[in-house]
């Protein structure tokens, strides 16, 4: 009979440390954000955005990490003005992730979300813009002008993409 319960004591203890060791402790600073991706049940979990904390998850899943801090570009562009004229863009943008958003951000769009949404919406912004108008009229527009017309035509595309669009700043335009 003493020898059942100091089994039984036993199996506890190793059920109870195997399901610890099978565990893995997480971090989520306070200008973070976290997804979690299950390799056993189902990927990607759309329905909970890890907020800051510390988390237990298991060793088969894993948590995302992303920044939810104001992030900036600095990005050179070649678009073509109206009258067919190469026109060199030199501009800063910023841009945010949408906190709530993250989990949808991972799941559809994934990591690289500044190469395929940002920059490229920025990029099709400026042509949407800069194609609209003669090279010889630029300079009377003004940076400024222009800028906030990228941002408009940008900023509700990218938004359609769980980020927000900032600023648009134009540093400078090269006309030939």
């Amino acid at each position: 009979m003493k020898y059942s319960k100091s089994i039984y004591k036993i199996i506890f203890a190793l059920i109870f440390l195997s399901l610890v060791a099978s565990c893995q402790s997480v971090k989520v600073r306070k200008n973070e954000r976290g997804v979690i991706f299950k390799k056993f049940g189902g990927g990607v979990d759309t329905s909970q955005v890890y907020l800051p904390g510390k988390y237990s998850i298991s060793n088969n899943d894993r948590l995302i990490i992303y920044n939810i801090d104001l992030e900036h570009g600095d990005e050179e562009f070649r678009v073509l003005s109206k009258d067919n004229i190469e026109i060199t863009v030199m501009l800063k943008y910023s841009f945010k992730l949408i906190p709530e958003e993250v989990a949808l951000l991972h799941y559809y769009i994934g990591a690289n979300y500044r190469e395929s949404i940002v920059k490229r919406e920025v990029h099709d912004g400026i042509k949407a813009c800069v194609n609209n108008i003669l090279s010889v009229e630029i300079p009377s527009i003004g940076n400024e002008i222009i800028g906030e017309q990228i941002l408009s035509i940008a900023k509700k595309k990218i938004r359609k993409r769980y980020i927000n669009l900032e600023s648009v700043l134009i540093k400078d335009l090269i006309i030939p």
